[in-house]
């Protein structure tokens, strides 16, 4: 009797401790699942955010020029009788502005008194042309900008904005002021009427995974000014600092592209639990002899080398930069889904093949080999350089390589990150800059 005991509470040990390690497992999984939706969802904000303030100041830059406009030449110097020149000086250069800023709505010159002297393009703005922008119907909108340029000491770097208002074109505004002055005297406001959908748009559009859903509002009254998709699921709020306003972005995570990937998990999770509890019965059942010992523990290492696998494998395919890993021969072993985005290939197609003949071009070959030799030597290197999509598309990308051993094998992890875009607006900015020298320079002649 006494052993019969035993062995039922023998028995019921493993089912509790299975069913303890059952829960636990199943408890750290979806801790890890809400790891990976919080990083993901983190890290697009972090991009959404990022690419609205660098596209709303590069935007607000325009006014900075048209400011430097009116103070440094002799616009607001010219007698009343030679008005004719100062609207052609003024059309001039809000001309050549608008030609480094296409979407603009309208460049102004208020007077003192908030009174409208000078607008371009006059075509659709005639009835803002000598109107009081107080007494505009959009002019709670306003307001604010109005008081914090007019009692915020005359500050000519910080630029008042007002809050969202409709255009009258149709769609959403928004209007910068920069207070001028010349010879230490306040001569009036240079004005910008920003088009906020345009802007909207284009950033906007290239940040919209189908799986998310975002608002972006003025903190001083909720307004919202650009929103789309389901705001429905876990939120992130940012702020963001334009000017002397605050807006709020919210990103919902309407669509979880993690969840499928926690079920499967969890499934294997559950089938691993019961399967060992169901072996440790059975080991218990037969008694535990030298060579079941031995198969435990090689199941045992088996286990963690496959958790260590499918871990590694996670981690490789939610990097959010391309990696690619290569043999001393140059032949890809295995490559992750993002390396398959950044070059139009399918990572499971190009395994074993020369990677130098999937992503580089022609012209640097030598180059990549180069560099491949090197990393094998122990170097790790990091260099800015081009690479071929599959459509024939170059890519400028950032490179990373960073040697490794297995054992007695070399291998070397390719990294890409696509620096493309960051490109294109470094060389947009440097063009801007050099045409805004181009521009100060000839001001004063122009104004002749």
């Amino acid at each position: 009797m006494t052993y019969f005991a035993g062995k039922k509470r023998w028995y019921g040990f493993i089912l509790i401790s299975g069913a303890v390690l059952l829960v636990f497992s199943v408890y750290f999984s979806y801790r890890y699942y809400q790891d990976q939706v919080s990083d993901y969802q983190n890290q697009y904000t972090a991009r959404l955010v990022s690419a609205l303030q660098q596209e709303i100041r590069q935007q607000l830059f325009a006014l900075y020029m048209l400011q430097t406009f009116l103070e440094e030449s002799n616009y607001l110097d010219l007698p009343p009788q030679k008005a004719e020149v100062r609207h052609a000086a003024f059309a001039r250069n809000a001309r050549r502005i608008l030609s480094i800023f296409p979407n603009l709505k309208a460049l102004e010159y208020t007077s003192p008194e908030f009174i409208i002297r000078e607008v371009f393009p006059l075509q659709g703005n005639e009835a803002a042309l000598g109107l009081d922008i107080r007494k505009h119907p959009d002019a709670r909108a306003v307001e604010p900008a109005l008081n914090a340029v007019k009692y915020a000491e005359l500050d000519t770097t910080v630029v008042a904005l007002s809050l969202p208002f409709q255009l009258a074109q149709g769609g959403l505004g928004m209007t910068g002021f920069l207070p001028v002055k010349k010879n230490g005297k306040l001569r009036g406001f240079a004005e910008i009427v920003y088009d906020l959908d345009a802007i909207g748009q284009r950033v906007l559009s290239v940040l919209n995974p189908d799986h998310f859903g975002y608002r972006i509002y003025a903190k001083d009254t909720s307004q919202v000014i650009w929103r789309s998709g389901s705001l429905r699921g876990p939120v992130v709020k940012r702020a963001l600092q334009i000017g002397d306003k605050q807006w709020i972005a919210e990103v919902y995570l309407s669509q979880d592209p993690f969840f499928s990937g926690f079920l499967y998990h969890t499934v294997f999770v559950a089938l691993a639990v019961m399967l060992i509890t169901g072996l440790a019965l059975v080991l218990y059942r037969n008694s535990v002899t030298e060579r079941q010992r031995l198969a435990q523990m090689v199941a045992q290492r088996t286990r963690e080398l496959d958790r260590q696998r499918s871990y590694f494998k996670t981690l490789l395919d939610h990097s959010p930069v391309a990696i690619a890993i290569v043999d001393e021969d140059g032949r890809v072993e295995r490559a992750n889904r993002y390396f398959g985005e950044l070059f139009g290939v399918d990572p499971e197609e190009i395994k074993n093949a020369l990677l130098e003949s999937q992503i580089v071009p022609e012209d640097l070959v030598g180059e990549a080999r180069q560099l491949h030799e090197r990393a094998l030597q122990g170097e790790k290197l990091q260099v800015e350089t081009w690479r071929r999509h599959a459509s024939g598309k170059l890519c400028h990308v950032s490179l990373i390589l960073a040697p490794v051993h297995l054992g007695d094998k070399k291998r070397v992890y390719h990294i890409y990150q696509d620096i493309t875009e960051r490109k294109k607006m470094e060389n947009a900015l440097r063009e801007s800059e050099r045409q805004y020298r181009e521009l100060t320079e000839s001001m004063n002649d122009a104004i002749y």
